[in-house]
């Protein structure tokens, strides 16, 4: 019995509601092209995940809604059965992304936090309104001046609703308050990695990654954080589209231009939570036995909770101190700030009295008043203890005592073992004491420090994911400093994620300061790791620092590296016509410095866009030249990733013996070379080759060979290629469950790590009948 098209039933839907294809796209987070292929036909069954998305768009019945989700069935075979039974498990339990636990990224409540229980109802009573009524997501803002307690308040009422939101709960830090805000793409890229999107995954384009980051919360009841907003701007696009989320924000300003949301905003401590507040800290005997005292110190911070804290973290540090002396130091520092505001004053005397306070150590590379100036100067969101060694120029071990006076008294935080972080004022004020007391060359030689560390270790971590070195000459580094080793593979990616916005902050900064050997050669340390996680706009945005840098010193091989590493980045992005002239720059200062390595890698890759363009007779031409050189040179890593290539442009051209051969001699070089997935690579190849020969047993062995170097080297991307070329050989002679087998497989890989490719093998495998023998999986790749 035929049903009714599916593009037909979602259009029939689309008009009752009065709605135009753009309008429903808005609604549902899906792009205005995917309705109109949707309601063409050209994808006759979508995912159920893609239906619920327009039935809860449409706000269709269960009646209706069970209509659509039928017209979106394929016709019922034994193989799409089993398919599509294993997909509503999978749907019923969210998306690949989704299986996994929930994300929880809230930073952590503070035990002491004091307070503002009407505050905390009333934001509670709005956020828990989400997924009731009309629909719209609720949004509530916190707004007050710095060291008023924003985020602390907010972190502590996201953490009481937590179980309120079980599909998790996001956090980003805006930097509002800070010299360069985060971009509302960056902000983007970091919830939908916390929404378990991979790098390679997240759209370029700003609009594109709000789209997707909107379908992909569609359903979902989850808490997402945004603390320390700059503007409405920034903010906007980070709004889910509706359905049962809820946002909580904080900003310094009143985001006026926010429509919709329900501002809280904070003022000072009143006398009783100033009181409480400072007891919970300091204790209980310090306000009893100095109440006086106490009341004092506690009028002199302006019922400020950051001034208070500091205070008291003060007096708990030290038990010598009497309350009194401290209330004298306060009344002291105030009198020096009287040109200030009340706030200021409050906040800034705190930190003055508490800094001058810091002890004076016997050996002076734990200084802890050092470290609080130095830690001042680096651009990055958060440091670990070993880069603060280096900053320090000391060993770990004394950085880390210095750190404990830091955190001792509230001067410096510690959101997890080994790693700190400043509350905005006090980076400043930090800053404002290293200009003040430290020359301009120890500054200087300070920052040099930490990046040259960064250098060294982004070097060893990348030395774990690739197996050629990345032949940099390293700046020597300070004998007190030891950068980082790594145990494997798993080790130095850990490492990496944790610090990418360090490192990129760290090439910025180190270009501000003329440092411009370090700010190219960082960002080269980084290119096997941004290959690999695909964060385009950090490879891109650091490389064009980069490139900048490596110009104003006139260094040729920086110039050229980075050059080539923005022409991967674009080819990978498919814009062809800017990789080819990155390869191009590329090429011409290789050529003019005699960097014959360099040469054959340009032209290897110039020959691979071409290639991408269809191209072939024209890569052959560069891949040629690329191995003349190879050869000529020795280099048998620069043979082998030639032979492979002109094995590619061999089948483009339809020379299929001479391509078999040379995918079969690439992989005996790179044997020789002792590069083992690569080795796999070749060989998958080599099969798919055979396969295009007839030599359907020969092609079998190839790629059962190549699949299990594959699952050796973690290459999920190639491991789902040879799975479909594996159902070829299988089904070559007549369909097979074998080779069924093998295809299915295929998909499951591609939706775990949400390749494009899922969505079209799919569909292939619905169209599939008894007589079907082969899956195109160059036509999967268009």
């Amino acid at each position: 019995m035929e049903t009714t098209p599916f593009g037909s039933v979602l259009r029939e839907w689309r008009l009752r509601a009065g709605l135009t294809q753009e309008d429903l796209a808005g609604r549902s987070g899906l792009s205005p092209r995917a309705i109109r292929d949707l309601e063409r036909g050209s994808a006759r069954h979508p995912r159920l995940s893609t239906v619920r998305l327009l039935a809860d768009a449409l706000e269709l019945t269960d009646q209706d809604r069970a209509r659509l989700i039928s017209a979106a069935r394929p016709p019922a075979t034994p193989a799409v059965e089993q398919l599509a039974q294993a997909g509503e498990e999978q749907d019923q339990h969210a998306a690949p992304a989704a299986r996994k636990r929930p994300p929880a990224q809230l930073p952590s409540s503070l035990a002491d936090f004091t307070g503002r229980f009407a505050d905390s109802v009333a934001l509670a009573d709005v956020l828990t309104a989400a997924g009731r009524g009309t629909g719209a997501v609720p949004v509530a803002v916190v707004v007050g001046p710095a060291g008023i307690g924003k985020s602390s308040l907010a972190a502590h009422v996201a953490h009481q609703l937590a179980e309120a939101f079980p599909d998790g709960q996001l956090f980003v830090q805006l930097r509002g308050g800070g010299t360069a805000p985060l971009s509302p793409g960056e902000g983007l890229a970091q919830l939908l990695r916390g929404l378990g999107v991979e790098g390679g995954d997240v759209p370029t384009d700003q609009d594109e990654r709000a789209a997707l980051y909107r379908s992909t919360l569609s359903g979902r009841r989850m808490l997402i954080v945004l603390d320390d907003a700059a503007d409405s701007a920034q903010v906007r696009p980070l709004l889910p589209g509706r359905g049962p989320c809820a946002v909580l924000v904080t900003s310094r300003n009143r985001l006026a231009a926010l429509d919709g949301c329900h501002r809280v905003g904070l003022g000072p401590l009143d006398a009783l939570e100033a009181r409480e507040l400072f007891v919970r800290i300091a204790g209980p005997h310090r306000y009893g036995a100095e109440e006086k005292a106490c009341a004092r110190v506690l009028d002199a911070c302006g019922g400020w909770p950051l001034a208070i804290r500091i205070a008291a973290a003060r007096l708990h540090a030290d038990p010598d101190w009497t309350v009194q002396a401290l209330a004298a130091r306060l009344t002291t520092e105030q009198g020096r700030l009287d040109e200030l505001s009340v706030e200021d004053r409050a906040v800034r005397s705190s930190f003055a009295v508490s800094y001058a306070s810091l002890p004076t150590p016997v050996y002076e590379p734990s200084d802890p008043a050092r470290l609080f100036r130095l830690l001042g100067l680096p651009a990055g969101r958060d440091i670990s203890l070993p880069a603060s060694a280096a900053l320090l120029g000391t060993s770990p071990e004394h950085a880390a005592r210095a750190a404990q006076f830091l955190t001792e008294t509230h001067l410096l935080q510690a959101p997890a073992p080994g790693r700190y972080q400043f509350h905005d004022l006090l980076r400043l004020y930090a800053a404002e004491r290293a200009a003040a007391e430290e020359a301009d060359a120890d500054r200087h030689e300070a920052m040099r420090r930490l990046v040259t560390w960064y250098l060294h270790t982004a070097t060893a971590a990348a030395g774990r994911l690739r197996t050629l070195p990345l032949r940099l000459d390293l700046p020597p580094l300070s004998p007190a400093c030891r950068p980082l080793d790594f145990a494997d593979r798993a080790a130095a990616l850990t490492w990496l994620e944790a610090e990418r916005s360090n490192l990129v902050a760290a090439t910025e900064q180190a270009a501000r300061l003329e440092m411009f050997d370090l700010a190219w050669q960082l960002p080269v340390s980084l290119w096997t790791f941004f290959d690999l996680r695909k964060y385009w706009t950090d490879w891109l945005g650091t490389y064009r620092v980069g490139l900048d840098a490596a110009r104003k010193i006139g260094d040729r091989n920086g110039e050229s590296r980075i050059l080539n590493g923005l022409g991967i980045a674009h080819h990978d992005l498919n814009r062809n016509e800017e990789a080819l002239a990155y390869y191009g720059q590329a090429l011409a200062v290789r050529v003019s410095s005699g960097d014959r390595i360099g040469q054959a890698t340009a032209l290897g890759n110039i020959g691979n866009v071409l290639q991408n363009l269809g191209r072939s007779d024209e890569a052959f031409v560069q891949y040629q030249q690329a191995l003349a050189i190879s050869r000529e040179i020795g280099d048998l890593t620069s043979e082998a990733n030639t032979l492979n290539n002109i094995g590619h442009a061999q089948l483009g051209l339809g020379k299929l013996n001479e391509a078999a051969t040379s995918f079969l001699e690439s992989a005996s070089v790179y044997e020789a070379a002792g590069s083992p997935a690569a080795v796999g690579i070749a060989l998958g190849n080599l099969g798919e080759a055979q396969l295009k020969l007839g030599d359907h047993r020969t092609a079998f062995a190839s790629l059962t060979r190549a699949l299990a170097l594959h699952r050796q080297s973690g290459n999920v991307y190639c491991e789902a290629t040879v799975l479909v070329n594996l159902g070829n050989a299988l089904c070559s002679q007549g369909q097979t469950p074998e080779g069924r087998h093998h295809w299915q497989q295929a998909q499951i890989v591609l939706d775990r790590i949400n390749d494009p490719r899922a969505v079209k093998l799919r569909a292939e495998l619905e169209r599939i009948t008894p007589e079907t023998r082969v899956i195109n999986d160059a036509r999967l790749r268009e």
